[in-house]
């Protein structure tokens, strides 16, 4: 979907380097409880990813979101990262927003990630009940705030003892996985894992 010139300008993070202990992980306050977290590229200000994350989520480009998430997928296989991962949940999205999208984004690259591993994705297990506000110009706090008690654990079949893998686009300052995070805490002997394609600099 992408140009091999535009390709040359997307930035990897280093959390491919130490999946355990990185920037991303940095973002979560419960840090012990999430097993590994990758990130696919970083994300600046006015640079080819952050027109195709706006793409993804405002002009209707499901078909970028599941091509993004097939190169992610593709690149973890290379690296020989989550290997015994279980099955994949996408942070999904309230019934309105998603009405209004047409599909959930994060579902799209978890799509094209699990196309890849061959590992399931399950979107049956978290739901989204509180429709949020747009998050783009709060702070972390409010971010925080503006999530609890956003979802809900709504199916906890194959989750017991069960390596999960949580999929969101963007993560700024982790406040929505950690929402979703602190829902599937209450399974027992569930590991957690997140993955994302973008991770902003400037956070």
């Amino acid at each position: 979907m992408l140009c091999p010139a535009c390709v040359s300008t997307l930035s990897f993070t280093q959390t491919w380097q130490e999946p355990k202990d990185n920037e991303l992980i940095d973002k979560f306050e419960d840090q012990e409880y999430i097993h590994e977290g990758i990130a696919l590229y970083y994300l600046d200000e006015d640079s080819v990813l952050q027109s195709v994350v706006y793409a993804i989520k405002y002009a209707g480009r499901e078909d970028l979101a599941r091509d993004i998430g097939q190169s992610f997928g593709r690149r973890l296989r290379e690296m020989k990262l989550f290997e015994d991962v279980d099955m994949i949940l996408p942070v999904p999205l309230h019934k309105k927003k998603l009405h209004q999208r047409g599909y959930n984004q994060s579902q799209a690259i978890a799509d094209g990630i699990a196309s890849v591993l061959q590992i399931r994705v399950n979107t049956k297990a978290l739901k989204r009940i509180k429709n949020t506000q747009t998050q783009t110009d709060m702070s972390k706090e409010q971010r925080l705030e503006n999530v609890q008690g956003a979802f809900a654990l709504t199916d906890a079949t194959g989750l017991r003892d069960a390596h999960i893998l949580l999929v969101d686009d963007v993560v700024t300052t982790g406040a929505t996985c950690t929402a979703c995070l602190s829902v599937l805490r209450e399974v027992p002997g569930l590991r957690c894992s997140v993955a994302t394609i973008a991770l902003p600099i400037d956070f």
